[in-house]
């Protein structure tokens, strides 16, 4: 599914990079549903993009210091990868492709980056009191944000 000239982006690279950009989005909404998920598997295996973690870090309005935490992996490590425009391993890019099911997901509820900020940073009672950011250094932690995040849609307040 990649490119084969080097320096060329496919057309999954110019998906990934619509769904994480600066720019604002057709509609203004995150589109990571009309993803097919074996394409995702396919990019994932192969290694996102190191530049996917600047845009996402961007996105989120966190530090990339923060990405690197919820990564398990250096600032450092993480700042290589970004700079030599090299591809992500596949351990590093699930995590990545799972940051950015959330992102996306928060965009699909809350419908504006400002309030999907605020969210992700501000502590949360069905959370047990903590930010959800705070849970994404965990699969299951980034359950919870999900499952959480289901129940605002719904009106399903505890």
């Amino acid at each position: 599914m990649r490119s084969t000239k080097p320096g060329t982006k496919s057309k999954e690279d110019d998906f990934l990079a619509f769904i994480i950009s600066n720019s604002p989005l057709p509609g203004g909404r995150c589109m990571l549903s009309s993803v097919p998920e074996l394409a995702w598997v396919d990019r994932i295996r192969g290694g996102l993009p190191g530049e996917t973690v600047a845009a996402l870090s961007r996105k989120m309005g966190v530090s990339q210091k923060n990405l690197a935490a919820w990564l398990h992996v250096t600032p450092r490590s993480l700042q290589r990868y970004t700079l030599s425009a090299a591809n992500l391993s596949p351990e590093i890019s699930d995590r990545v492709a799972q940051l950015i099911r959330v992102y996306c997901r928060c965009d699909e509820v809350f419908k504006d980056e400002g309030k999907v900020s605020r969210w992700l940073k501000t502590p949360n009672y069905a959370l047990g009191n903590v930010p959800p950011m705070s849970l994404f250094d965990t699969t299951p932690g980034i359950e919870m944000v999900l499952d959480e995040l289901g129940r605002i849609e719904h009106g399903v307040f505890i």
